[in-house]
């Protein structure tokens, strides 16, 4: 028992001197590493307040973003309306001109088919005419008519 209490004493020695030798290291390590942490802390902090103030200026800028998005997306459809409106003018407005220069055209080829048509019929009937009067007039028809004919000219020189 003797040697239990002497090493209980022996312990509770060797405590107490650590204690108070390594008392003050450790006081110093401890209040060292609680000024780090506490330094940590609020660089961490700092950076958290900027995190927080750059998130909420991204999230305003990616919001004015969208807006602008969205109003460019409208400006394009209002365009893309008055170009269509503009398209569709231009070609009921180009049908008009094609049908007037189409109906001017046919008119005009109209008329020179009658022209031609009454061209030639003239040409017929005159032959024909001609034929019939060779066949069926004498001689003295003949001369009679040369002498009216000339006695008309005669008369309107």
């Amino acid at each position: 028992m003797e040697s239990l209490i002497s090493s209980s004493f022996n312990l509770t020695l060797l405590i107490a001197i650590l204690f108070f030798k390594l008392r003050g290291p450790v006081k110093d390590f401890v209040a060292h590493r609680q000024s780090s942490i506490r330094h940590d802390i609020q660089v961490v902090g700092d950076q958290l307040k900027k995190a927080k103030q750059d998130f909420t200026q991204f999230s305003n800028q990616l919001a004015r973003v969208d807006q602008e998005v969205k109003a460019l997306f409208e400006e394009n459809q209002r365009e893309i309306l008055k170009i269509q409106a503009k398209i569709q003018a231009d070609t009921t407005y180009l049908v008009e001109k094609v049908m007037m220069d189409t109906q001017s055209r046919v008119s005009s080829i109209q008329a020179e088919f009658k022209g031609q048509l009454s061209a030639e019929l003239g040409a017929r009937v005159m032959d024909r005419a001609e034929f019939f009067l060779m066949e069926r007039l004498t001689q003295e028809d003949r001369t009679r008519l040369q002498k009216e004919f000339f006695k008309q000219m005669e008369s309107t020189s």
